[in-house]
């Protein structure tokens, strides 16, 4: 059951729709990230109204639960992923030789007690500094830290990278579903944080234009961003469209498609300026 969806799931009989709305989404839990993901499509696409609630009221609510539950996952202070990642000396290990796997026993049981076993456990985080977000960054704001971690390349690597990727990608889609309710504001004249990030996102993951460094989507959004950026973060953006076309494409989708469907709203209530 989607987000959206399981906010309708409301008796008839309720006087309080819009708190019955947030009760419902604060407690909902996506089955995977990639259903998360597709719980961010539908709210990027919302465009009805409920019951006496208007339409970019339940838009904000569930896009704003999505930005959460990515708190929840990457917050600097509390996310709960970082536990589970593979260590470092884990990633070393499973790709280290015969030969090499000696010489990392040794290392580790040279200076004092035996390090092997505790450095082999789950447990890796980025380079916070280098990312250049405030570790007690905002849920509306994740958005920020995921398109920033790619400044740390050396942790976006194995399991870690591929929770990343998807996980920016929904977020890119949360925060325009959320932006688009107050687009006047967000998305008009001023140049904006979502304006400029939204530039980027739709550079990585949705545009049939090849991805270029010197694109103005992906470079303005690199150069607002306090990130310590490196040579090969942009290979991380251009890894992240590579990994996402072919995990949409093995759903039967493509990334235009995704595109078409998450713009729905933005169809329906367009940005309208009268003299």
């Amino acid at each position: 059951m989607s987000l959206v969806r399981t906010q309708k799931q409301i008796p008839t009989k309720s006087k309080h729709v819009l708190n019955t709305l947030v009760e419902r989404a604060n407690s909902y839990e996506p089955v995977s990230p990639i259903h998360l993901h597709l719980d961010a499509i539908e709210a990027s696409a919302w465009m009805n109204d409920f019951n006496e609630v208007p339409w970019f009221r339940v838009t904000s609510i569930a896009a704003g639960r999505i930005m959460e539950l990515l708190a929840e996952r990457w917050s600097p202070r509390y996310g709960k992923l970082y536990h589970s990642f593979s260590s470092k000396l884990r990633l070393q290990w499973d790709a280290a030789s015969p030969e090499e796997k000696e010489n990392i026993l040794e290392s580790c049981s040279r200076w004092g007690p035996d390090s092997f076993d505790r450095l082999m456990q789950p447990g890796a985080k980025p380079d916070w500094q280098k990312t250049g977000c405030n570790p007690d960054i905002a849920p509306m704001h994740i958005y920020k830290l995921l398109f920033g971690m790619a400044a740390d390349t050396n942790f976006l690597v194995e399991d870690r990278f591929n929770a990343w990727f998807l996980d920016m990608g929904t977020a890119a889609l949360a925060m325009h579903a959320w932006a688009w309710t107050d687009r006047y504001c967000t998305m008009g004249g001023l140049i904006t944080d979502e304006m400029l990030y939204w530039g980027a996102f739709d550079e990585i993951f949705f545009s049939e234009d090849p991805l270029e460094s010197e694109g103005w989507g992906i470079k303005d959004a690199m150069t607002y961003c306090q990130a310590d950026w490196q040579e090969d973060s942009f290979g991380a953006f251009c890894k992240a469209r590579e990994i996402y076309r072919e995990l949409v494409n093995d759903g039967g989708l493509s990334a235009k498609e995704i595109m078409s469907v998450a713009m729905s709203a933005r169809r329906r209530y367009p940005l309208i300026y009268r003299a």
